[in-house]
């Protein structure tokens, strides 16, 4: 099955569709995002397999016990920061938040936290300047 005739069947209402292609390490996938009931998804394809599913949801939407866990291990990772986007990764298989911060120095990360709230892995991310095509 294609990626195109993966979302047909299993989001048929899907809207905004955009698709990337995406290498990672020695690996390229292709990514497709888009809107479901207003709601951001993103699914992560290597060859025609679904290998991650983000779907995008606010801070507030976490339990609070979860935020306060989550929250003491951003406290204790850095002096400040600033929340910037926050998902349910692989909510169905093997549920986990990616949570995407900007640190006070401009430095960003990628955190993975556990339904616990605990951290499960943590990643700078680099954002490469594209050359000026001006």
């Amino acid at each position: 099955m294609t990626v195109q005739n993966f979302i047909q069947t299993n989001y048929p209402t899907a809207k905004r569709l955009k698709y990337y292609k995406e290498q990672e390490n020695d690996k390229t996938y292709i990514e497709c995002e888009f809107k479901l009931d207003k709601v951001e998804y993103s699914l992560k394809f290597l060859a025609d397999s679904l290998v991650e599913t983000e779907i995008s949801i606010e801070f507030s939407d976490i339990s609070t016990n979860q935020q306060q866990s989550i929250k003491a291990s951003l406290n204790s990772l850095f002096s400040k920061y600033k929340i910037l986007e926050s998902q349910e990764v692989n909510p169905k298989t093997n549920p986990l938040y990616e949570i995407n911060i900007k640190t006070k120095s401009g430095n960003y990360f990628e955190l993975f936290y556990d339904k616990s709230g605990q951290l499960v892995k943590k990643t700078e991310i680099f954002i490469k300047p594209i050359p000026s095509q001006f």
